[in-house]
This record gives C-alpha cells, structure tokens and sequence, in this order.
C-alpha cells in the first residue's frame, strides 16, 4: 500500500511538472484512494479466510470481568 502511494506520488510529481493533461493527474488520483480502501473493504478481522465484507455472518464475542462470557451472533440481510 505505501509502495503504491510513493509511486503514485512521484508519478503525480512527474505529470504536474511536465505539464501533462488533467484526465492523467485523475487517473494516478484514483488509483492511489484505490490503493488505500481496498486494504479496508478486503480485510479478514476474525482469520477465518473469507473476506469479512463477504460473510454472511458475523460472530462476536464479548468478555467481561465476571467469568461469564456473551456470544451474540447476528446476520446480515
């Protein structure tokens, strides 16, 4: 993710300095926000192997101080 935003950066650099056309500055701009959400959507918090935006159910579990431990698991529709 970093190697792609200082790649996106110094190639930003190089089209405002040679004067290139706006639609190439736009083209280097997307994939730079596309390299920094694509890490979020495609994370997979529980180690599970499945792409957490993919599950149909999530489960989590909440501890407390007291040796009673709550599951909840909701789905989503």
């Amino acid at each position: 993710m970093m190697t792609i935003q200082a790649i996106g950066t110094f190639t930003q650099l190089s089209l405002i300095f040679g004067d290139a056309q706006h639609i190439y500055n736009v083209v280097v701009a997307i994939v730079q926000l596309s390299s920094l959400v694509l890490p979020i959507w495609l994370e997979d918090k529980n180690n599970d192997g499945i792409v957490d935006v993919f599950e149909k159910e999530i489960t989590t579990t909440i501890k407390s101080d007291s040796p009673i431990t709550i599951k909840t698991e909701t789905e989503n529709k």
